[in-house]
């Protein structure tokens, strides 16, 4: 027994409210075998000063073996409870019938009516004796009868292991009439080892069942934010393709009025583009650095041939085996263009190098122009999505980051680092 309390402990079966009834029974059924243990030993060598107390130790455990079918029924009726809603008469009326029995029981304290002992430690039967043994053997046969009613809900292994705990000790007094040192102690003891097995075996598949329904909540989250992040990412995507586009077909207006011999070619150029990599554009998933260069590269032309000499571009390409998410580093050179060299008398060089670094890739697009202050360009009052647009898909995909250094006069210089850790 002792091992068994130690097991629903281990496990801390206790939780629930019918756990904790049967650490109960557990714990009360322990009890009367060490008392019961006790008066064997008292017994074994009876003295005429040893028969009180042996008479005190034998009403306790007759009280505890009580108020152990009360604690077990009310263990078997939340039992059942747990599988379907059922009313707990039968516990209150169990209850009400082992209060009279304990009475009586208190009762017989005082003189012979239940059992006495002779000088030599014979159990002698009083009157009361067999009617309280009758209502004991009722309430067993009751447990069992209450089993087997709800053998529906119960189910054949769980009905016939619950019922052991009245039939066992039922067999242990038949058995008591023709051997009269029968252990009828051990029947319940041996029921409640088959109980643990249930309430163990209960335990583990809820557990398991427990386990799997958070692996699937887990799996179901992830699946959520996974989708959640790409329609974030399908948002800012969404949002930095017009910018393109517009910057592109403004740079081929401009040719139409100033050379439209070049503003046809560019835009037979810019249709190509757009037929063969429009796929591209609407990619979530990072994409090649030469595929972006590929871009970027046709976007300058665009702009070369609308700035003319004003714009020189060198590339500096040390390292292009590495991923990026697609329009990261467009946005950066447009605004090179656009708001660097394109504002400075004569015009300026954009240059976009690229290094493989030992934990990262870098990107770097800097320009010559007119640079600014970035505190001023912090509060302007302007909304500055290519650049925020830039930032939050760099660390949402890739987990990157893009620095931005400017000083008036002297130029701007734009720096993506790529960590090769979220790369591979």
């Amino acid at each position: 027994m002792a091992i068994l309390l130690l097991g629903c402990w281990e496990e801390r079966q206790y939780r629930t409210k019918t756990n904790r009834l049967f650490v109960a029974v557990l714990s009360i059924q322990t009890l009367l075998l060490i008392g019961d243990s006790a008066i064997c030993l008292l017994l074994n060598e009876p003295t005429s000063g040893k028969i009180p107390l042996v008479k005190t130790l034998t009403l306790i455990t007759d009280i505890m073996a009580v108020v152990l079918t009360v604690a077990y029924t009310y263990f078997l009726s939340n039992f059942i409870s747990q599988k379907k809603p059922i009313s707990f008469v039968f516990p209150h009326a169990v209850s009400a019938i082992c209060g009279v029995v304990i009475l009586l029981w208190i009762f017989c304290l005082f003189n012979d009516w239940y059992i006495w002992y002779d000088a030599d430690g014979n159990q002698i039967e009083g009157p009361l004796y067999k009617l309280i043994w009758l209502l004991g053997t009722l309430l067993l046969i009751f447990c069992v009868l209450f089993t087997v009613w709800h053998h529906r809900v119960l189910g054949r292994r769980d009905t016939c292991i619950l019922a052991t705990y009245g039939i066992f000790p039922l067999i242990g007094y038949l058995l008591e009439s023709y051997w009269p040192v029968t252990p009828l102690l051990l029947a319940p003891t041996l029921s409640l080892v088959l109980l643990y097995v249930i309430l163990h075996t209960q335990q583990t598949r809820s557990a398991m069942e427990q386990e799997i329904q958070l692996a699937h909540m887990e799996t179901k989250l992830a699946k959520q934010s996974a989708e959640l992040s790409d329609s974030r990412i399908n948002i800012m995507l969404s949002q930095i393709q017009p910018h393109f586009l517009f910057n592109a077909l403004t740079s081929i207006s401009v040719l139409c009025e100033k050379n439209p011999m070049k503003a046809q070619t560019a835009l037979n150029d810019f249709t190509d583009y757009l037929r063969g990599n429009l796929d591209s554009l609407r990619r979530t998933a990072p994409v090649p650095f030469s595929k972006e260069l590929k871009h970027i590269k046709i976007y300058l032309s665009l702009e070369q041939m609308r700035f003319e000499s004003e714009l020189n571009v060198v590339y500096d390409i040390e390292a292009d085996s590495f991923l990026l998410p697609a329009l990261t580093v467009q946005p950066l050179v447009e605004n090179a263009v656009k708001y660097g060299v394109g504002k400075k008398p004569g015009g300026g060089t954009v240059t976009i190098s690229t290094r493989e670094e030992a934990i990262c890739f870098s990107i770097t697009v800097a320009d010559d122009g007119v640079g600014y202050d970035p505190q001023e360009t912090q509060y302007d009052g302007r909304t500055h999505i290519g650049i925020d647009n830039v930032r939050a898909r760099l660390a949402a995909m890739v987990g990157g980051t893009l620095t931005i250094q400017s000083e008036k006069g002297r130029g701007t210089s734009a720096t993506i680092q790529l960590p090769k850790e979220k790369l591979t």
